[in-house]
C-alpha cells in the first residue's frame, strides 16, 4: 500500500476486490477520504458502499488460445446509464482464467480516463503478449509455455493452470521447469510451499526445480 504516498487525494486507486486484504484496505481508505477507489473483481458484483465504481467479470469462458468474459460496471449512478455502456463482452487472446482479473484493471482504468465500454474492449481484443510473459511457442509436436520474466506465488499457480488447460486430453506428457522466486523476505518459505503443493496438484509428469 506504499504505492498510495504517490497518490493525490483526487486521486483513483484501483483495488483487487477477491483479495481480502486488498478489499478492507479499500475500505478503510474509503472510510478516511485518503483517496477515490475502485475495484475489480473475477468472482462477481463487488458490494462495496462509497466506492466510485466497480467492474466485475460474469460469463468466463476460457480456451486453450483466448478467455472471454462480460465486464459489468457497477457505479452510483449506474442506472443512469444504458446497459450497453455498463456491460461488454470482452475476449483477451491469450489462455489462463488469470487473464480476467489483468484484464479488469485494463478496462477499468480505460473507463476512468474516459473510453467507452466498445473502445476499451478493443483494446483487449488486440492485446499481445510481450517478452517472455506467457508467451507461447509451437515447436512441432511440442507447445512450450514460456513464462519466465518475473515469479511471485500467484503467478506461478497461474503458470501452472494454463499449462493444465494447454495440455490436450489423452496421453499427452505434461512438464514443468520451475525457477526460484527472490525478494519475497521473510514469506519466502511460505511462499515456496504454497508454489510446491501447487505444482504438486498440477498433474505434471515431470518437474524439474532450478536454484535454491
Amino acid at each position: 500500500m506504499e504505492i498510495i504516498s504517490g497518490l493525490a487525494k483526487d486521486g483513483l486507486l484501483i483495488l483487487n476486490c477477491d483479495d481480502p486484504l486488498l478489499r478492507q484496505a479499500g475500505r478503510e481508505l474509503i472510510a478516511a477520504g485518503t483517496c477515490r477507489v475502485g475495484f475489480v473483481s473475477a468472482q462477481g458484483p463487488c458490494e462495496e458502499p462509497g466506492a466510485e465504481l466497480c467492474l466485475y467479470a460474469s460469463r468466463i469462458e476460457p480456451t486453450d488460445s483466448a478467455v472471454a468474459f462480460d465486464a459489468n460496471l457497477q457505479t452510483e449512478s449506474v442506472r443512469l446509464e444504458t446497459q450497453q455502456e455498463t456491460a461488454v463482452r470482452v475476449t483477451i487472446p491469450a489462455p489462463g482464467r488469470h487473464q480476467v482479473i489483468n484484464g479488469l484493471f485494463g478496462l477499468i482504468c480505460a473507463r476512468a480516463l474516459g473510453l467507452t465500454a466498445a473502445e476499451a474492449a478493443a483494446g483487449a481484443a488486440g492485446y499481445q503478449n510481450t517478452g517472455s510473459r506467457q508467451r507461447i511457442k509451437r515447436i512441432d509436436t511440442l507447445t512450450v509455455l514460456d513464462d519466465s520474466y518475473n515469479a511471485s506465488p500467484e503467478s506461478m499457480a497461474a503458470a501452472l493452470q494454463t499449462l493444465q488447460a494447454l495440455a490436450a486430453p489423452g496421453n499427452n506428457r505434461k512438464l514443468a521447469a520451475l525457477g526460484g522466486m527472490l525478494e519475497l523476505g521473510g514469506f519466502s518459505a511460505e511462499a515456496h510451499t504454497r508454489v510446491g503443493r501447487a505444482a504438486a496438484a498440477a498433474g505434471l509428469t515431470e518437474l524439474f526445480l532450478i536454484g535454491d
